[in-house]
């Protein structure tokens, strides 16, 4: 008996389609479509659409719910509450089963066991990017000291050879 009060007492809009619902709030606040339109930001044939409830012209119906959403909260209306009917017309009008939404339970994922490469990849590759700058850092080191002529080894060979330089040189006079 109580749900035959609250029939009468039912909001008119919520027994109208989605677009009949938004259409009659729209009218009821004396906004123009054209001017809804411009001031939701929905592209005007997917307003004439979604109003009329006539969706031939569009493959895929659920392409207009964030249309649908910006219209409704545009319009004052419960944005989630406005999509959620819509989905569930849109479902129904495909005659797809409307399923609640049940929370899926996962299963722990088992950990595959890894081996020593796999487990130390970076530090492996950072060891070997090291090692490979050390041997690199020898080598121009080693090639620059082999360019280097190298001098006297000890003092008497250096005394040894100003000796046999001036020897060879004719003396200096005075004059």
């Amino acid at each position: 008996m109580a749900d035959a009060d609250n029939a009468g007492n039912e909001d008119p809009a919520r027994s109208l389609k989605v677009g009949g619902a938004l259409c009659a709030a729209r009218e009821q606040q004396g906004i123009a479509a054209d001017e809804a339109a411009i001031k939701a930001r929905v592209p005007k044939h997917y307003l004439e659409m979604i109003e009329t409830d006539n969706y031939s012209m569009i493959a895929d119906q659920l392409y207009l719910l964030p249309f649908v959403r910006r219209y409704a909260a545009f319009l004052g209306l419960d944005a989630d509450e406005t999509a959620l009917r819509f989905v569930r017309e849109v479902q129904h009008a495909e005659g797809t089963p409307i399923r609640a939404i049940e929370p899926m339970e996962l299963t722990p994922r088992r950990r595959r066991r890894q081996s020593f490469w796999q487990r130390n990849r970076r530090l492996l590759i950072a060891g070997g990017g090291l090692i490979a700058a050390a041997a690199l850092l020898y080598y121009v080191e080693h090639r620059r000291r082999q360019q280097i002529p190298r001098a006297a080894a000890s003092p008497a060979a250096v005394i040894t050879s100003i000796q046999a330089q001036a020897a060879a040189s004719p003396p200096i006079t005075n004059q």
